[in-house]
């Protein structure tokens, strides 16, 4: 019998499903991107930045939706990363199974470097969403939100909101007052403006 290959969102180890027994990571993510094409009201020309995009499994979530024109990944595959460790994986398998995941759009651009590197490419206001699933430190998500915050106009989040990473929680809460909604996969989200 072949070894179950563990990922974090399309296979994730069944101790992690919710307490309905059904890949909760999942289908969070889905549900959090409906509530986002509701929540925006349009399809088809928006702009997504994900920090932290480690397999592309979010990634191709995001592109299979339809409702964003570009979707920028921004990931350096380096430096220290638990889930290595967790889904005994390496830097160099992860990059390629971005690519695999991310294979059947051409709407998806990597930047391969650290987010605090590429800020002053963008200018304010240019992305309608940004995903931010990268180091969930205080300092370093604080940082990623305080620089990025201005880069976006329409919806802020992230992943891993829930007991398991109380950091996430104590920045979004310092942040924002809290988050305006939170999916069953700890997918947080603060509208910026309707």
């Amino acid at each position: 019998m072949a070894l179950r290959k563990n990922t974090l969102r399309y296979n994730p180890p069944i101790n992690w499903y919710g307490n309905n027994g059904y890949n909760n990571l999942w289908f969070g993510l889905v549900f959090s991107v409906d509530w986002m094409s509701t929540e925006i009201f349009k399809r088809g020309d928006l702009k997504l930045l994900e920090i932290g995009s480690y397999k592309g499994e979010s990634t191709s979530v995001f592109a299979s939706s339809g409702i964003f024109e570009k979707i920028y990944c921004m990931d350096p595959f380096d430096g220290y990363e638990e889930a290595l460790e967790m889904l005994d994986d390496d830097w160099k398998t992860v990059k390629t199974q971005f690519y695999t995941n991310t294979r059947h759009w051409d709407n998806i651009s990597l930047i391969q470097d650290y987010s605090f590197n590429q800020v002053n490419n963008f200018p304010d206001k240019y992305f309608d969403v940004i995903y931010m699933d990268a180091d969930h430190s205080y300092d370093a998500l604080k940082r990623d939100i305080e620089l990025y915050l201005p880069k976006c106009n329409k919806i802020i989040g992230g992943h891993d909101y829930g007991d398991d990473h109380p950091d996430v929680m104590k920045v979004v809460k310092d942040m924002f007052d809290g988050p305006d909604i939170v999916f069953c996969d700890g997918s947080w989200f603060k509208v910026l403006s309707s």
